[in-house]
């Protein structure tokens, strides 16, 4: 059994869903990043940084306060956010078989946010 800090599977599944990505594979980079992201975003919080997840939290708060009747309520709006990662890997009965979203675009939101969240934490 080997001891691995979570940090350096989170930087070696964002490198493979980078690499994923430019094969074109992007439900698994999507996947990928998702996942790095999560833990990344979890590193900056558990290191004193603010987190892009936390980031992008209080600009739907802010989108939200500034017109309520245009924009969702933080909490669904950050569901629609993630509605793309959780989609790929739950699959929740007959009427729940096909995902409805680009998997490019998808897969590259969450890179972006696991590679600011390493660069946050300077894991380059």
């Amino acid at each position: 059994m080997i001891q691995v800090h979570k940090k350096d599977i989170a930087l070696q599944m964002l490198f493979d869903a980078k690499s994923l990505y430019d094969d074109r594979k992007y439900y698994s980079a999507l996947n990928l990043a998702a996942s790095a992201s999560e833990v990344l975003c979890k590193l900056c919080i558990i290191e004193g940084y603010e987190s892009p997840h936390v980031e992008l939290k209080k600009m739907m708060e802010s989108f939200h306060q500034s017109n309520q009747d245009i924009f969702m309520k933080p909490k669904d709006s950050m569901n629609v956010f993630n509605l793309s990662k959780n989609s790929i890997k739950h699959l929740d009965g007959v009427n729940d078989q096909y995902v409805f979203f680009d998997p490019k675009e998808e897969a590259l939101l969450f890179i972006n946010q696991a590679t600011k969240a390493a660069s946050i934490l300077d894991y380059r």
